[in-house]
């Protein structure tokens, strides 16, 4: 583990636990913090009921979009943390990066969350990348998986970070990584019945990682080894490439200031060249 690795997971574990998952007032949406204003040029837009912002180097622009999709277990919003990863994702490839806020949980649905990646992605001409981080990360290998099905036009590449592949939480590798600093298992759970609705956690529109994962665009899953999500990404590397970082956390990307998170932002960068 190195240095930086190491003293960000001990102030991890100092830290307070989370509110449970219906607290209101538990996450607050974060703005589009101002330095990332000063030095990128913004756009806010509104599409489908939802905002959206598109964000560019001030510069030349590299030919490619990436749509990054935050995690927040399908019922938070946008926190300063995924701001960061927006920021290292504009650092490391010059494009274009659009960041979509999909409804959520209870009010929302999976259904209205893929409508609005559909008319979104229908305006995006060149190389298309698709992000995310957790639920992110799920919600854009399930909607690349319904477009392979109906043969429509999916990302030229996906890049998920921490994926939460199976709602289900059931792989019998999760109890070896409790207690997690960031994720508690039965908040999870309710998160994603919230989200499901009337499907069953297991259905592959909720849990992708239980889905087809073959005939999809190059994939890399990148992974923190002591994340509860990790033994799902470990199951998806049957299918999928996965990079398993050993001593990471759930979402370590976001601590950018790691070698680890620079790897991922490294691999991301090599993907948008394609």
């Amino acid at each position: 583990m190195t240095v930086a690795m190491r003293l960000t997971v001990g102030l991890l574990r100092l830290r307070p636990r989370r509110r449970a998952v219906d607290d209101p007032a538990a996450f607050r949406p974060a703005p589009v913090p101002a330095s990332l204003r000063r030095r990128f040029a913004v756009e806010d837009e509104r599409m489908c009921g939802r905002e959206i912002t598109t964000l560019r180097p001030r510069g030349a622009v590299a030919p490619v979009t990436i749509v990054y999709l935050h995690g927040g277990a399908y019922v938070h919003p946008l926190v300063p943390a995924h701001w960061w990863i927006v920021d290292r994702l504009l650092r490391a490839t010059g494009a274009t990066v659009i960041v979509p806020r999909y409804g959520l949980a209870p009010e929302s649905t999976v259904d209205d969350a893929l409508e609005l990646l559909d008319e979104l992605v229908g305006r995006i001409e060149g190389r298309l990348l698709l992000a995310g981080d957790s639920a992110g990360a799920g919600l854009a290998l399930t909607w690349t998986q319904r477009r392979r099905d109906a043969g429509q036009r999916m990302p030229d590449a996906l890049q998920l970070f921490s994926p939460w592949l199976d709602a289900t939480m059931t792989n019998p590798g999760i109890a070896a990584l409790e207690p997690d600093p960031m994720l508690d298992r039965a908040r999870l759970l309710a998160s994603a019945r919230s989200w499901a609705r009337h499907r069953a956690l297991d259905d592959p529109l909720i849990s992708p990682g239980l889905g087809d994962l073959d005939g999809l665009p190059p994939t890399v899953v990148h992974q923190g080894g002591q994340d509860l999500l990790a033994p799902d990404a470990r199951r998806a590397g049957r299918s999928l490439e996965v990079r398993l970082y050993p001593d990471g956390f759930h979402d370590f990307m976001a601590a950018w200031w790691t070698e680890e998170a620079r790897a991922v932002y490294a691999e991301v960068a090599r993907a948008a060249r394609g």
